[in-house]
């Protein structure tokens, strides 16, 4: 269902507006961006990068019927808001984000110098030139001697008829009627349980794929070892599938129970490290500084800062 969201700095008070068919994905979308430093908006990026992910809370402002145009509502909001001081939106209209922003001369120059003879057009350094009969020969003739990577190699009738029948469909083709290997584990129900405790269920390992970009292979290894993954996009979450029993996580180990939980509540307590149970953007699960800074990242850059 399409809605119209809100981000808040629970701290200054800020907000982002934005618009999502998917709101859990949006979500999952700008945290993935402002952990790694990437994210569009320079702004948020910068309030992230002081105030941590504690302090930003997402929330639903409007839900939206199948009919309604997002990006129209969108925009009504947008024109309230956008200019305002305590506003991170940029962009006046959702459709055209660069309406109304005029760009410096220094702008300018770099997006030339970085165009400047790599497009069609009067800059390219063959524009308005033919090629003769002869340059065109002498092409066609180095690509016709190129060797083949079959040249010299023999194949077996039936290997020319699988040949034929690969780049046909329906009966002719030799995978008519079959099905792969792995076909059932990839359409079976896959329960998610997300960094923040939260559980999805999602039709199949393919429909997990395309929504969140995660290789299937990740995914069928995390299903089957029943462990939480600790590297790449889907660093802190569990993945399961939903017709078995839930496996039992324990978000903070033992040796972590007694750390706080929030970095606000680290500095309230003066404590040197907490703990949220969520990965860092390396994918560690593990302590961090109260300056912010994951405990294992600390000390592999101390460890290539001695190599050196």
């Amino acid at each position: 269902m399409p809605v119209i969201y809100q981000i808040t700095n629970t701290v200054t008070q800020d907000f982002y507006i934005g618009s999502a068919v998917s709101f859990r994905r949006r979500k999952w979308q700008h945290l993935y961006d402002l952990k790694r430093g990437v994210h569009k908006n320079p702004r948020m990026q910068a309030a992230f990068n002081v105030y941590g992910e504690e302090a930003f809370r997402f929330s639903v402002i409007e839900e939206l019927s199948d009919g309604e145009d997002q990006c129209e509502v969108e925009n009504e909001y947008l024109k309230q808001c956008v200019g305002q001081p305590d506003c991170y939106n940029v962009n006046k209209d959702a459709l055209i984000p660069r309406l109304g922003q005029v760009l410096s001369p220094e702008s300018r120059a770099k997006i030339s110098k970085s165009r400047t003879g790599k497009h069609a057009g009067p800059d390219h350094y063959r524009y308005g030139q033919a090629l003769d009969e002869s340059v065109k020969n002498k092409i066609s003739a180095t690509q016709k001697g190129r060797p083949s990577p079959m040249k010299g190699k023999k194949m077996s009738e039936q290997g020319r008829a699988n040949v034929a029948a690969a780049v046909k469909r329906g009966p002719d083709s030799h995978f008519y009627g079959k099905r792969p290997t792995n076909a059932g584990d990839l359409q079976k129900a896959v329960r998610v349980r997300f960094p923040d405790g939260s559980t999805e269920v999602f039709p199949s390992f393919t429909h997990l794929r395309d929504t969140f970009g995660v290789s299937i292979a990740t995914l069928i290894r995390a299903a089957k070892g029943n462990h939480l993954i600790t590297r790449g996009v889907f660093a802190g979450h569990m993945v399961s599938y939903a017709d078995e029993d839930a496996p039992v996580v324990d978000s903070v180990p033992s040796e972590y129970a007694d750390l706080p939980r929030t970095r606000t509540e680290a500095k309230a307590l003066e404590a040197k490290k907490y703990f949220t149970g969520k990965p860092c953007t390396h994918g560690h699960v593990a302590p961090r500084y109260t300056k912010g800074v994951c405990v294992v990242c600390a000390a592999e850059e101390q460890r290539a800062k001695a190599r050196k």
